[in-house]
């Protein structure tokens, strides 16, 4: 996953949110050609980017997963865990 990322990064011009999907779809569909359906995985990526003057956390996960960052102490979530157990979930990987 870290070459694959890498690439997407080094050709994003700016917001990385299009280059993380990107990666995730990818491995995603390179798990089914390797008939990996029984099969379960979560990953979390974070990647700080500099844009204006501002470090940019961009967070990117897949699975039961959950990205949390400190704010003076304060736990902040910054990523959606994908449960097999939530409706919209269920959906995504029916479709």
């Amino acid at each position: 996953m870290g070459d694959e990322l890498r690439k997407e990064i080094s050709k994003s011009t700016g917001d990385l949110s299009l280059a993380l999907e990107t990666v995730f779809a990818k491995i995603d569909n390179e798990c089914r050609i390797i008939d990996a359906e029984n099969c379960g995985s979560t990953a979390c990526v974070a990647v700080v980017k500099q844009e204006n003057g501002l470090k940019v956390v961009y967070v990117a996960n897949i699975g039961d997963t959950r990205a949390v960052m400190s704010n003076n102490g304060i736990a902040v979530r910054l990523s959606y865990d994908h449960r097999a157990t939530d409706p919209a979930e269920i959906e995504r990987v029916k479709s």
